[in-house]
C-alpha cells in the first residue's frame, strides 16, 4: 500500500519530466510526509525524493530525528540520500528497483546495514555492509 503511494509520488515527478522517483515516509502506520525528484525544476542537484521527503517529515514532526519510520522509496537510494537517511535515524528503508548507476544499498555501493530479516540484495558476492552506530542492526 505505502509503495503504490510512493508510485503516486514518482507520477508527479514523471509528469515534470524529473526521474521518475518518489517516496512517502510512514510513521504508525501513518504517511507524515511525501517527496519526488525536483532536481530539473528547482535546479538543485539535493532535490532527490528521499531528501524532500525527509525534509517535510522534519518539519512535521518539528525534530531531525525521525525514529519509528519507514521510508518506501520507488529506486534504491544514491549515497547522499543513504547518508541522509542514515543521519535522520529512518529505522526502515523500502526500495522497490534497484540502481545499478549510484544504488548505496548494494547494486554499486554498500552503505546500509542489513536489517533483520532482510538479505544482501544481488547475491552473497557482495561484501558484508558496515556495522553503523546508529543502525547496528
Amino acid at each position: 500500500m505505502f509503495m503504490r503511494e510512493a508510485l503516486v509520488e514518482a507520477k508527479k515527478a514523471a509528469e515534470k519530466w524529473e526521474v521518475p522517483v518518489g517516496a512517502v515516509l510512514v510513521q504508525h502506520g501513518k504517511i507524515i510526509a511525501r517527496g519526488f525528484n525536483l532536481v530539473e525544476q528547482l535546479r538543485d542537484s539535493t532535490a532527490h525524493a528521499e531528501m524532500i521527503c525527509i525534509k517535510e517529515a522534519s518539519n512535521v514532526l518539528r525534530s531531525w530525528r525521525l525514529a519509528e519510520t519507514t521510508l518506501y522509496v520507488t529506486l534504491e537510494p544514491c549515497p547522499m540520500c543513504a547518508g541522509a537517511i542514515l543521519q535522520a535515524r529512518v529505522d526502515t528503508l523500502v526500495w522497490g528497483a534497484p540502481n545499478k548507476l549510484l544504488g548505496a544499498d548494494g547494486s554499486w555501493v554498500r552503505l546500509f546495514p542489513i536489517g533483520e530479516g532482510a538479505t544482501a540484495s544481488g547475491g552473497t558476492d557482495k561484501p558484508a555492509p558496515p556495522v553503523h552506530p546508529f543502525h547496528p542492526k
